[in-house]
């Protein structure tokens, strides 16, 4: 069970008042014991020409708070709604009102989420196997493995570091009629709670047609889940394996996870459950794409109800010769993946 804080009238129409904002005590909408303010989440998202409609409820006597204009804009922690309306870290917030009294509820804050989670738990396939010929990525591969991984930033004995991380690599793939095909891939395995829940092979051919290439089923997962479960202080939330790994290996604290979309549906998954699980066991967490990739980084975020950061390399890092068309951090070097690690502490 997880302590939660409930907050008094007072201390919730303080904050409002402090952070500017607006909110109504009666009229349509507005249940007893609540106040409503303009939802940020419907705000952000720009709900059909009515964002500004005052329809996100907080309940003065249990802190809970709800849109009704959508059920996922809702939750039982009431810091982290203020979290995300005033851009303060959590933790930040739960130190400030660690005075008020506790209200214990599931970890997750949300029981539909351990409901969801142990719905989904009951679909991993145990019978799914890694592909054939997978072998753990190390200098003795073949050169070509070597070499691609060595473009990547992975040299000498970063390369072993990627096995410690469940990286591997095959020759060969499988097709959806069975067909066997030679083809080059670096292989991220998913490991949920010791089960392979499934994998994801990123072709080394920069000609290849099927530059991902995925087990059947393939379903988004929190990429490193079990080695990452150990905690820290910061973690980064991506989409693509290479972005996170590189943090992994070349950062000393700041760990990352990758989630393999940027858009996730309404409907709740296994997913959630897992980010949920992680980030709070790491002192700060935010969603961290490029700067190219906005609107679906205010979706993510807003889906794992967690804040975001916009990655940006001219602001962010010193660029180095030869490296002026990077794109986001999975082409950044040790160095200047140590150099943003720098930047996100500061910040934080």
């Amino acid at each position: 069970m997880k302590k939660l804080v409930r907050l008094t009238e007072e201390q919730i129409k303080t904050f409002l008042k402090e952070h500017r904002i607006e909110y109504i005590e009666s009229g349509h909408g507005v249940a007893a014991d609540h106040v409503n303010i303009k939802c940020p989440y419907c705000n952000i998202q720009n709900f059909d020409g009515h964002s500004m409609v005052h329809h996100l409820g907080i309940d003065l006597k249990v802190s809970r708070w709800g849109c009704w204009r959508d059920s996922d804009h809702r939750g039982m922690n009431i810091l982290r709604l203020f979290a995300f309306i005033s851009g303060e870290p959590l933790h930040i917030l739960e130190q400030r009102y660690s005075g008020a009294s506790a209200l214990y509820v599931d970890d997750l804050e949300d029981k539909f989420y351990r409901a969801l989670y142990k719905k989904e738990e009951t679909k991993i396939r145990t019978e799914l196997q890694l592909p054939s010929g997978f072998a753990p990525v190390s200098q003795s591969m073949p050169d070509r493995f070597v070499n691609y991984l060595g473009e990547r930033g992975f040299v000498r004995d970063w390369v072993d570091k990627l096995s410690e991380w469940g990286i591997g690599y095959i020759t060969e793939s499988q097709l959806k009629d069975g067909s066997i095909i030679k083809d080059d891939r670096v292989v991220l395995p998913i490991y949920i709670e010791g089960n392979l829940v499934g994998y994801t092979g990123r072709s080394i051919n920069p000609k290849s047609k099927l530059r991902y290439l995925s087990s059947k089923g393939f379903q988004p997962n929190a990429a490193f889940y079990d080695k990452l479960l150990k905690g820290g202080n910061i973690l980064l939330i991506q989409e693509g394996f290479f972005d996170a790994i590189k943090f992994n290996i070349f950062a000393k604290n700041v760990n990352a996870t990758a989630v393999f979309t940027n858009n996730l549906s309404d409907k709740l998954t296994a997913l959630q459950f897992q980010v949920a699980n992680l980030t709070k066991r790491y002192e700060h967490a935010f969603v961290f794409l490029d700067k190219n990739s906005m609107k679906q980084t205010l979706n993510l975020a807003l889906k794992l109800s967690l804040p975001f950061k916009i990655f940006e390399m001219e602001t962010c890092i010193i660029m180095e010769t030869g490296k002026s068309q990077v794109k986001d951090t999975g082409d950044l070097t040790m160095k200047q993946i140590r150099q943003l690690e720098q930047k996100l502490i500061s910040e934080n």
